[in-house]
């Protein structure tokens, strides 16, 4: 791959093939957007890019950067040939010079001050192949104030011939400190056309499917393919029939078919919980487009187009103000299931408030 192969970021791009051939590279980034739209993969080819043993003999603009002269009529791509050694080894993530850190998502809450002080351990050493040595910290916003404190050394005195990377969905918890010493670099949401195509080419998702996923996953590839991988396609399309056929007598039995199972383990007990705001999601994007359509709203603003005919009916059948009953109802619910409250009694009442306000009419 190379950075064409990023798809959907063409201006991060032509950016660092900028400053790559102008030999500006800066020494630390901020790449900044939501998961799974190829911030992580981006930093990869980059490194990619920087360590290339094809473009260091040719003189080409990676040498421009280390200060060596230029080969004569050498003008090759600020980009990585994917076909020499080093490129292959940054492939397979076991290039000496280029090191990601992040934590142990299902141990870790955070990403601890060891992880960091590993990372200086590394930098500070020379380049083995004699080129850059790049670090990538994934989830950046997920270090603990040791940790962002402890990188904060390193931005400040960075080693020479030295790039570091963070990855960050946001800038709220990382400190002003940091994020001064960084050029922030703004990812964007893929279109959903691009996800749609993307999953039908990589799990041969059928295109109706994939456009539904992608649209659900908010421009993120990454979303979009963990819905696919989850079967939430199927389980999304029978939480809605079930929805649109509630009646107020049966809401108990419709909340315990949403209440998780008691998990085993903290790791099972995280994963019911994913998967029942993932639910709630669902159940609140549809009655998004209900309220949209009850507004008059063109479908092509609605996230549940295939259910249109659905929607159609519930926006005939009830008031705004049931709808924006319903809505609150599903939010509160997910607030209290972040606040780890009594899952089962939640349920209760949400599917007991929206039984009544569709009853209502």
């Amino acid at each position: 791959m190379s950075f064409k192969a990023v798809r959907g970021q063409d201006h991060v791009a032509r950016i660092f093939q900028t400053v790559i051939g102008k030999g500006r590279l800066a020494h630390a980034y901020i790449f900044l957007g939501p998961q799974g739209i190829g911030k992580r993969l981006f930093a990869k080819e980059l490194a990619k890019a920087l360590v290339c043993s094809r473009a260091r003999r040719a003189g080409g603009p990676q040498q421009a950067m280390l200060g060596a002269p230029k080969a004569e009529d050498a003008s090759p791509p600020a980009d990585a040939c994917d076909e020499c050694r080093t490129c292959k080894m940054v492939e397979a993530n076991n290039h000496p010079d280029v090191s990601l850190v992040a934590r142990e998502a299902k141990r870790e809450k955070f990403v601890k001050i060891d992880r960091i002080r590993e990372l200086q351990d590394a930098i500070s050493l020379k380049p083995v192949e004699g080129g850059y040595k790049v670090f990538v910290v994934d989830e950046a916003e997920r270090m603990n104030e040791e940790a962002a404190n402890c990188f904060l050394k390193t931005l400040e005195e960075p080693p020479p011939r030295s790039l570091l990377i963070l990855l960050a969905t946001t800038l709220e918890s990382l400190p002003a400190t940091i994020i001064s010493r960084c050029q922030v670099v703004r990812f964007l949401p893929l279109s959903a056309a691009l996800v749609a195509e993307l999953l039908q080419q990589r799990l041969n998702v059928p295109p109706d499917q994939a456009q539904c996923l992608a649209t659900l996953g908010g421009g993120s590839l990454g979303v979009a393919l963990r819905l696919a991988e989850e079967e939430a396609y199927a389980r999304r399309n029978a939480l809605l029939d079930r929805i649109a056929r509630l009646q107020l007598e049966d809401n108990f039995e419709m909340a315990a078919e949403l209440t998780p199972p008691k998990p085993k383990s903290d790791e099972g007990q995280e994963a019911a919980r994913a998967r029942l705001k993932q639910d709630l999601s669902f159940l609140l994007l549809y009655y998004r487009d209900v309220l949209m359509r009850k507004m008059g709203a063109d479908s092509v603003f609605l996230f549940n187009r295939d259910k249109a005919d659905a929607l159609a009916a519930h926006a005939d059948r009830l008031s705004g103000q049931r709808i924006h009953d319903i809505l609150d109802a599903i939010l509160t619910t997910g607030e209290y299931v972040d606040m780890n409250a009594s899952i089962s009694l939640a349920l209760e009442n949400m599917v007991t408030r929206i039984g009544a306000s569709q009853s209502a009419g």
